[in-house]
């Protein structure tokens, strides 16, 4: 019924707002206080597992879950990729500069050690390649969303070529990842407004979701690295896609 959904609706809504201050902020006073990263990235495991229980995330998970850190590439659907990749290791993501601005989202990225890349400077790569490298030394992952913007799908979008020509230089482990959610409304796509988008899609009792895991890839050319990242994502999400839409309903 209708009001039942504007009920889930308000108390998802007020709930992802009170716990994105209580973490973000928890995880802020940590940062200055000199914490390292890991335990700062407990505050943002606490906040995802929050999260999957808010939403009602129903996730069917493949793959074994990373068991060494590396870096981590996906197919992006929504906002609610980020609570989506568990992992052994604490791990940060690397965005675009331009998220940087958005707010109370920008602020928690940065919270969480994000590397901001400007992916048409050339410094800004070479500083990315060192920031990967460092934190793979200390045993972090980097989550990277290679199409460089959200997608509906099914189909995954062209893979930016920048981060694995810094990943096959560098000579880091790939591990890819594939998602998809049952209801393709979950895509948070084109000129969708985050609050509009929220109340639009967030009054339904579920959000069923495939996600799996591959081995690790490596390779020392970018190009054909990139080709095979993406062959492997593209054919899991369309494999998904088929069992979604083969489920009744």
């Amino acid at each position: 019924m209708i009001i039942f959904s504007i009920v889930r609706v308000l108390y998802r809504f007020i709930g992802f707002l009170l716990m994105a201050f209580i973490c973000g902020g928890s995880a802020a006073i940590l940062k200055i206080l000199g914490y390292s990263y890991p335990v700062i990235f407990k505050v943002f495991k606490f906040w995802r597992k929050s999260q999957m229980a808010l939403m009602n995330v129903k996730m069917e998970l493949d793959g074994n879950i990373p068991d060494r850190p590396g870096i981590l590439m996906s197919n992006h659907r929504s906002y609610l990729d980020v609570i989506l990749l568990p992992s052994e290791f604490p791990y940060s993501f690397v965005a675009k500069s331009s998220v940087k601005k958005w707010p109370l989202i920008g602020w928690g990225a940065s919270v969480i050690n994000t590397v901001w890349v400007n992916r048409q400077s050339k410094e800004s790569r070479k500083e990315t390649r060192e920031q990967l490298q460092k934190r793979l030394e200390k045993n972090q992952s980097v989550v990277i969303f290679p199409e460089g913007t959200t997608h509906r799908g099914p189909e995954v979008l062209p893979f930016k070529p920048g981060m694995f020509h810094t990943v096959a230089q560098g000579g880091f482990p790939i591990i890819a990842a594939a998602i998809e959610y049952r209801d393709p409304e979950v895509a948070f796509v084109d000129d969708d407004l985050f609050v509009p988008h929220f109340f639009k899609v967030f009054g339904r009792s579920s959000f069923p979701v495939k996600v799996i895991y591959s081995d690790a890839f490596y390779g020392e050319d970018g190009d054909e690295l990139r080709e095979r990242v993406h062959s492997w994502v593209s054919e899991h999400t369309r494999q998904f896609r088929k069992e979604w839409d083969d489920q009744p309903d």
